[in-house]
């Protein structure tokens, strides 16, 4: 499967099966989705953030170059909204941005 494609694999190999992940715009695969926003490759998680903005419509203050720390918050809200909303199929609300 692609999931346990994108867990075994590395490098280009890992990103093109994230890639065809990304593109299924599947509910199901958001969970595997929000687990990659904690890969060590900012690509990967550049990818992720992406797919899960386009798919949620939000990306919950998430960016991809932001110091771990910083990601780790926003990795919580995702895991929280997924436990509390998202698996049961209810679209984020995104925050209002400020100008």
């Amino acid at each position: 499967s692609t999931s346990q494609m994108l867990i075994s694999s590395a490098g280009p190999e890992r990103m093109r099966a994230l890639m065809r992940l990304a593109k299924q715009n599947r509910w199901e695969n958001v969970p595997t989705l929000i687990g990659f926003l904690e890969d060590g490759d900012v690509s990967v998680r550049l990818v992720a953030i992406g797919a899960l903005a386009d798919q949620v419509g939000t990306n919950m203050d998430f960016r991809s170059t932001d110091p771990p720390e910083t990601r780790a918050i926003a990795v919580e809200s995702w895991k929280h909204w997924w436990q509390t909303e998202g698996r049961r199929g209810r679209r984020a609300r995104p925050k209002p941005t400020s100008s």
